[in-house]
């Protein structure tokens, strides 16, 4: 689960990311990628990153997302983490594959 600083509560579950506004529940589609999410954070540029248990990262930013998975150079399809460094850098945890670096997308 993660607050966002926005109000926005997202909750993430095997069966897809849920984001809650305080008074509506929705199930976001998982046509976008979102099957399942294990972690959640938002970036200091204000993008919501979602770490699947077996589909890769999505980037939601408003109303655009981003798809990555081991075709875009991913090791693993098993997202666990994120972390963000000074410059902008996401650092993504690769479960059984050690992490990468994403230059800010």
């Amino acid at each position: 689960m993660y607050w966002e600083l926005r109000t926005d509560i997202w909750i993430g579950s095997y069966s897809g990311i849920i984001k809650y506004d305080g008074s509506v529940f929705e199930r976001l589609p998982s046509s976008d990628g979102l099957t399942n999410g294990r972690g959640l954070y938002e970036d200091s540029a204000g993008r919501m990153w979602v770490a699947t248990n077996d589909n890769g990262v999505v980037v939601l930013d408003g109303e655009t997302s981003r798809h990555y998975t081991k075709e875009d150079g991913l090791t693993s399809s098993s997202i666990r983490v994120f972390a963000e460094d000074n410059k902008g850098n996401i650092y993504v945890g690769i479960d059984f594959s050690g992490n990468i670096c994403c230059q800010s997308v």
